[in-house]
């Protein structure tokens, strides 16, 4: 019998902490978000949608309009033309990208306190807050995917339709509303995400959270169309409680678009405020509750 000996030697070397230590943590909740069954069907309701928007964008882009909207549009350039297609095509997807947030991010945090694999997760060197990076950026990165590509799909098929010698001063013209469309899917994802995470932590459970995010989000929503009749003390932050408005206002602006007939609608200032503040306050709620399981020792 062959004995095969096999010598240690001590590392001499130096050590070195890594960098980016949420980035597992990130890489893991995506490929965990994007498997799921959810994600594939709620996928393929975007695509159906970004394909109506792409056919009816060649065919004829007032269509996609409600007839409500549709007054004006004739006098607007095609430069105008995309950049109201655009504003509309988030509108239009307004009522699936919480979702995809919502099934991806219900048992983020839920899912650890519940088996007790916090702790696990914060043995040094990660920590409290790249656990909160790591827990937040994972359905924000999938809901990103999901609402991002499609948008940036119309927004080159839309450059493609032109005539051959209009594609690249087009495409060139357009850039910056490629830039607001992807500013306008970050903001909206790490909102939701960030939502998402910070209820799960809350409550716990998996389902408990997705009610309550669906009461957040949506019932936000309905504040802002109560705001038509409330009082004028507290019209302005009922508003701002829709957290997919707040988005949209923020693309609006960048766009430099106005979409008539679209509800009451927050100022860009106080969109703001709400969506940083949900984002700040799923930060002190994540890290401070991973404080209290960290591991020192």
């Amino acid at each position: 019998m062959t004995v095969h000996a096999r010598g240690y030697r001590r590392h001499e070397g130096g050590t070195e902490r890594p960098r980016l230590r949420f980035l597992p943590i990130v890489a893991e909740g995506y490929r965990a978000g994007t498997r799921g069954k959810a994600f594939r069907r709620l996928g393929l309701l975007f695509v159906v949608i970004v394909v109506f928007h792409g056919v009816m964008l060649y065919l004829d882009p007032a269509a996609l309009f409600p007839r409500r909207m549709r007054g004006g549009l004739g006098q607007v350039t095609s430069d105008d033309l995309m950049r109201r297609v655009l504003a509309f095509f988030a509108r239009s997807l307004a009522g699936l990208v919480p979702l995809v947030a919502m099934f991806v991010g219900a048992g983020s945090v839920a899912d650890d306190l519940r088996s007790r694999a916090l702790p696990l997760y914060l043995v040094r060197p990660v920590t409290p807050t790249d656990y909160w990076l790591g827990k937040v950026l994972a359905p924000a990165a999938v809901t990103a995917t999901a609402y991002g590509v499609p948008f940036v799909a119309l927004v080159a098929f839309g450059v493609l339709i032109r005539p051959s010698e209009e594609i690249l001063p087009f495409a060139w013209r357009h850039l910056p509303s490629l830039g607001a469309v992807v500013l306008h899917v970050g903001v909206t994802a790490l909102a939701y995400a960030s939502v998402v995470v910070t209820l799960s932590t809350l409550v716990g459970r998996r389902i408990g959270t997705m009610v309550a995010f669906a009461g957040v989000v949506y019932g936000g929503e309905m504040l802002r169309l109560f705001s038509q009749t409330a009082p004028p003390d507290l019209a302005e932050p009922l508003r701002a409680l829709s957290l997919g408005t707040d988005a949209r206002v923020l693309l609006h602006e960048m766009l430099d678009v106005t979409l008539e007939h679209s509800g009451p609608q927050p100022a860009v200032t106080s969109a703001v405020a709400v969506l940083a503040a949900c984002v700040l306050l799923g930060a002190l709620v994540v890290v401070r509750r991973a404080r209290s399981v960290e591991v020192t020792s």
